[in-house]
């Protein structure tokens, strides 16, 4: 089984990270906040959701 890590220091593209919020089931389709932060913020976002850092 593979498991994957986050790094804060990773840039990761919006999208990848938008769905990756969207995976944990936190966050809804519709949410206009997640489309309106920037890919820093939305990868701090999942590590902090993910308890990494």
């Amino acid at each position: 089984m593979a498991v994957e890590y986050y790094s804060r220091n990773q840039n990761y593209s919006k999208e990848f990270l938008v769905q990756k919020l969207l995976s944990l089931d936190i966050y809804k389709v519709g949410d206009k906040q997640l489309y309106e932060l920037t890919a820093r913020e939305l990868n701090d976002e999942f590590s902090r959701q993910m308890n990494i850092g």
